[in-house]
């Protein structure tokens, strides 16, 4: 599904550690337990800012057609944008990228040693 690739290819920008993980549980998680106005926000920020480069890079392209290095200007200028909604749809995507990165055991491993929380 194209809306699963912008996903995982924004997440795994703003966390590169992601890239190398399986999230299949973590997002079918989230999909089944999240709140509605959660679910419309990460959907309308990954469409946003996939098709976003060619407004804030000159590319005309999605991000999907972006090196890695595009990828991280790309959501360093939506960052600093001056538009609030363009900042928060990144916060929103770190927010979630930090759930996904601290959903694998082994990632929350060096700050909670004794995590018996099962995965």
């Amino acid at each position: 599904m194209t809306y699963t690739r912008y996903r995982n290819t924004l997440v795994s920008a703003l966390l590169p550690p992601l890239a190398e993980r399986d999230l299949s549980a973590f997002w079918q998680k989230l999909d089944a337990s999240a709140p509605p106005a959660l679910k419309l926000g990460l959907r309308a920020s990954v469409l946003a800012l996939s098709l976003s480069p060619t407004l804030l890079l000159g590319r005309p392209r999605t991000v999907l057609g972006l090196s890695s290095a595009e990828r991280e200007r790309l959501l360093a200028r939506a960052a600093a944008s001056r538009l609030w909604p363009l900042r928060q749809m990144v916060t929103t995507l770190k927010m979630v990228a930090c759930w996904a990165l601290f959903s694998d055991a082994t990632a929350r491993a060096p700050y909670a040693p004794n995590d018996r929380v099962a995965p």
